[in-house]
């Protein structure tokens, strides 16, 4: 009974960081994926190393915290996110019982890391990550069914959209802007010129601008481009704005 209730201490222990690590990782790069990859990593490299000495505990780490905790995320997902957390849970279960057999494996034969063994296996998590993000974060171009898109977009109150077709895009806003626009457009934390931002479009409803680990804004296209006049128009978030 004594080693359940200290492995499971030990669990929850080893298991909040995963969690931190998780968040952390997703916010800075705006990718889910890669705080679930680093996060499966540390779970990996936690139960290898605890397993020795608490041979319960990534059974506590995968049934008591992972499943329960991920199960709410899963059930309160919106659909978009679903596949996301179901297989983000899977990964981290994948990776806790396979640090704990590994580090098992290791502890039967007596097998030590040496120096060299020790520092790749804390360099290689860290150039996987970055080259993950790296990838992840890389601009796409714009589809084809959405290159009426591309182009310097105005509104009437000055705030423009600059979209390329490389899939990027730059914002400059308005200072002395306070009105309906600014709030409906404009990216309150941001300067008055943006750059470096990728362009987003999930299906035809919905156009982020994002520049992961700065900025982001999510925008509803109420109408997609259409000609007026001699220019085309296009609604998002129920401002109006011109081609130029």
């Amino acid at each position: 009974m004594k080693k359940h209730i200290l492995s499971a201490a030990i669990g929850f222990l080893a298991g909040i960081p995963g969690f931190i690590v998780l968040f952390l990782f997703s916010s800075f790069s705006g990718r889910g994926e890669v705080g679930i990859t680093a996060a499966c990593i540390l779970y990996l490299y936690i139960c290898a190393f605890l397993v020795r000495k608490y041979p319960l505990v990534w059974w506590y780490i995968g049934a008591v915290i992972n499943i329960p905790v991920w199960s709410l995320f899963i059930f309160g997902a919106e659909a978009g996110q679903f596949k996301l957390y179901f297989w983000g849970l899977v990964a981290l279960l994948i990776s806790s019982y396979a640090g704990s057999f590994i580090g098992l494996w290791l502890f039967k034969r007596t097998i030590k890391p040496g120096k060299l063994v020790k520092v790749l296996l804390a360099i290689v998590p860290v150039i996987l990550i970055v080259s993950l993000i790296y990838i992840m974060n890389r601009p796409e171009p714009v589809p084809d069914d959405k290159l009426l898109y591309v182009g310097l977009w105005r509104s009437y109150a000055g705030f423009e959209l600059k979209i390329m077709p490389n899939g990027t895009a730059i914002i400059t806003q308005n200072e002395n802007d306070k009105g309906s626009e600014f709030e409906n457009l404009n990216i309150k934390v941001a300067p008055l010129y943006i750059t470096g931002l990728n362009i987003d479009f999930r299906g035809d409803s919905i156009l982020t601008v994002v520049r992961n680990g700065y900025y982001a804004r999510e925008y509803r296209i109420d109408k997609s481009p259409y000609p007026d006049s001699n220019n085309y128009r296009m609604v998002l978030n129920g401002v109006v704005l011109i081609k130029k």
